[in-house]
C-alpha cells in the first residue's frame, strides 16, 4: 500500500527528471520552450504531493495533540505526587520540631537540676 503511494507520488518526478536530462542531452524536439510538458508534469506532481503533505501535517497534528494530552495527564499525577510529599514533609518538620522541642526542655532541665544539685554543695 504505502510503496504503491510513494510510487505514485515519485512517477511525476522521475518523468519530470528523465524530460530535464533529455533537453540537457539534445535528444529530440519536443517540449521546446516554453516547457509545457514540463510545466504540465510539475503540475501533476504539486496536485499529487499537495494533499500528501497535508494528511501528513493533520497526522502530526494529531499525534503532538495524542502526546500534549498524555504529557498534561503525566503532570497532573507528578503534581498530585508532590503535593503528597510536601504534605508528608510539613508533617515530619512538625513532628521534628515537636522533639526538638521536648528535647531541649529536658536539657533545660537536666541543666537546672545539676545546677541546683552542684549550687548545694
Amino acid at each position: 500500500m504505502k510503496s504503491a503511494i510513494v510510487l505514485r507520488l515519485m512517477l511525476p518526478a522521475i518523468l519530470a527528471a528523465g524530460l530535464v536530462a533529455l533537453r540537457l542531452a539534445h535528444v529530440g524536439a519536443f517540449d521546446r520552450p516554453p516547457f509545457i510538458m514540463l510545466n504540465l508534469l510539475f503540475s501533476v506532481q504539486a496536485a499529487y504531493t499537495g494533499p500528501v503533505l497535508l494528511l501528513a501535517g493533520n497526522r502530526q497534528a494529531q499525534r503532538d495533540r495524542a502526546m500534549a494530552e498524555h504529557d498534561f495527564a503525566i503532570n497532573q499525577t507528578a503534581e498530585a505526587e508532590i503535593r503528597q510529599i510536601l504534605e508528608h514533609l510539613v508533617r515530619n518538620t512538625e513532628a521534628t520540631l515537636c522533639i526538638a522541642r521536648h528535647v531541649g526542655a529536658v536539657v533545660d532541665e537536666v541543666q537546672g537540676d545539676s545546677q541546683s544539685t552542684h549550687m548545694a554543695h
